[in-house]
């Protein structure tokens, strides 16, 4: 067992303490520091950085510091920082310059560095050099060095114990509408300075092969510039001609007879980027077979699942299947597939949703999965109760809203899925979704909201794209599920609808037989991949979810159930 300290300079925090004899009537000043790199990458690094009050209160603070082998600062935040060469200002924002004697303040940035990354061994608040002890304003102390007690460690770590291996962290690109630029993909996976870093993209599977190609630039992009990333690839709904209700939307069923082209047209989309250089590591069979909105769907028993992946799951190839993707995690869609030796076989990976998974219960280890060694991923969440109607609060990280709901409510299911031995956590849209350059909107959604494309961390740091404020995703899902259990979220607030803007996708006039992929090696013709020569338009009706409150505070009846999106 090690015990691990992150600290800073030595000089700084070897815990020494100083009695100081001051002047009567003398005001004083001191100050402790702690520089800490949390994390380190080759050209960046994170640092956090904790300076306590040891005199007498302030109302405002100036931290400098200088560096020693040419650092950077590239972004911060709660301080706003600037650089003139080796010399780094730190200074307060508005809502942290009060700091009382014994009280602390903390920020935190990204920087850069080449050669070495070593910290900085000198700090002063407000020209006052920090000792660790205390200087009156008007003179200089006489000092009593004395040793106070060791540090304590932040972190004990048992090597002897081994956990779930960790698959990566993620997000989803554009699912309908346009695809992500390059420089925008390279923000989600990047892992210099002001990128993410994330490990996952989730992508969708269109039911009509002429859309494949939309997303084979942003996934390759995706895979060539990020660190052994995985693309997780989920299906909406099957061809509508496939379907009990002969329509992408609202739920319907895959019907038995079109299990086996179903099985070719996920095997053909593998293909399909495969060719493109694309490799599709899971492929999901269906995404929330549990949820039946008035957008693409499909509808599946835990009974159909199993019997799809035990029949037909072999038939998907150069890919590793997964189910089942329910809203909350839900066992029924699941617990059949583990408990067929034949379609247990033909599955890499458990998915689930966490809306609702912590209060039905199941933010818990998976017994089942982890008894046939089936790793589990979250494969999709959203949250945003913190800015009420929708403003822009996500761009000033001042707001201590921000990261209240980001500390107490996402980073924690984001350890609390770790604790659970989830193997992945895959937060919804990368980039805000109504923003104006992820999709088209309906004509009857509202303008976009002021914040252009911005993408978003999953989610403490927050990024942005040069010339654009800094933003975070919406809030999407709300209500209860379809046991009864209720999911935290928030009603749609002043100027917004619940509905169309909502949906991540085109109001789509379905349009003239399209073409299909080239018939080759591994690809097949598909029976009713084409859409109808009758042009259409589907619009969307504003809906609130079950169990939430509309606008006007009155609970909706359960039956109407949330997602006001995808």
């Amino acid at each position: 067992m090690r015990k691990l300290i992150v600290s800073a300079g030595a000089a700084l925090l070897a815990g020494t303490a100083a009695a100081v004899a001051l002047p009567a009537g003398a005001e004083a000043a001191g100050c402790a520091v702690q520089y800490g790199v949390p994390s380190q990458w080759p050209g960046g690094f994170n640092a956090d950085v904790t300076v306590t009050n040891l005199g007498d209160p302030l109302t405002s603070w100036n931290l400098t510091w200088s560096y020693g082998a040419g650092q950077t600062v590239a972004q911060a935040w709660n301080a706003a920082v600037t650089q003139s060469g080796a010399g780094v200002s730190a200074r307060n924002v508005a809502h942290n310059g009060a700091v009382p004697t014994g009280g602390s303040v903390s920020f935190g940035f990204t920087g850069t560095w080449t050669g070495s990354n070593p910290s900085p061994t000198s700090f002063a608040v407000n020209g006052v050099t920090c000792t660790g002890g205390t200087t009156p304003s008007g003179g200089t102390p006489s000092v009593s060095p004395s040793t106070g007690p060791p540090a304590t460690a932040d972190i004990t770590v048992n090597t002897a114990t081994r956990h779930q291996t960790i698959d990566g962290f993620g997000a989803a690109v554009s699912i309908w509408g346009g695809a992500w630029s390059a420089a925008e993909t390279q923000t989600l996976v990047g892992l210099g300075p002001g990128q993410l870093g994330l490990s996952i993209v989730r992508t969708g599977i269109s039911p009509v092969s002429s859309e494949w190609p939309t997303h084979v630039n942003a996934l390759k992009t995706a895979k060539s510039y990020g660190s052994g990333v995985k693309i997780l690839a989920s299906p909406w709904t099957a061809p509508a001609a496939w379907k009990t209700n002969n329509s992408r939307i609202n739920g319907g069923k895959l019907r038995t007879d079109f299990y086996d082209d179903y099985a070719g047209h996920l095997s053909n989309y593998v293909q399909y980027m495969r060719g493109q250089g694309v490799g599709i590591d899971v492929t999901s069979v269906q995404n929330e077979p549990d949820w039946h909105p008035d957008y693409d769907s499909m509808d599946w028993s835990g009974t159909e699942l199993r019997n799809f992946v035990r029949d037909q799951g072999a038939k998907v190839q150069n890919t590793k299947l997964m189910v089942a993707e329910a809203v909350n995690l839900n066992y029924g869609y699941t617990d059949p597939v583990l408990n067929d030796t034949t379609a247990r076989n033909n599955i890499g990976y458990i998915g689930g949703h966490l809306y609702g998974t912590e209060e039905s219960g199941r933010l818990k280890s998976y017994p089942l999965a982890g008894q046939h060694n089936k790793p589990v991923w979250m494969t999709e969440w959203n949250l945003h109760e913190a800015d009420g109607s929708g403003s822009n609060i996500w761009g000033n990280r001042a707001n201590p809203a921000i990261w209240n709901e980001t500390l107490d409510d996402i980073m924690r299911t984001v350890h609390r899925s770790m604790e659970s031995n989830w193997s992945a956590y895959i937060w919804w849209y990368g980039k805000r979704y109504y923003s104006s350059s992820v999709t088209a909107r309906p004509p009857t959604a509202p303008p976009p909201e002021p914040c252009s494309s911005a993408a978003t961390r999953l989610p403490v740091l927050q990024v942005r794209t040069a010339g654009s404020p800094a933003c975070r995703p919406g809030q999407e899902h709300q209500g209860v599920t379809a046991g009864g259990d209720r999911l935290r979220g928030r009603r749609p607030g002043h100027g917004e609808r619940a509905g169309p803007q909502h949906l991540h996708r085109r109001a789509h006039p379905l349009t003239a037989p399209t073409p299909r992929p080239a018939v080759g090696r591994g690809v097949r013709p598909l029976r009713g991949d084409i859409t109808p020569a009758t042009p259409r338009t589907r619009t969307t009706r504003p809906r609130p979810g079950n169990g939430s409150l509309d606008r006007g505070g009155a609970v909706q009846p359960q039956g109407v159930r949330r997602h006001q999106h995808r």
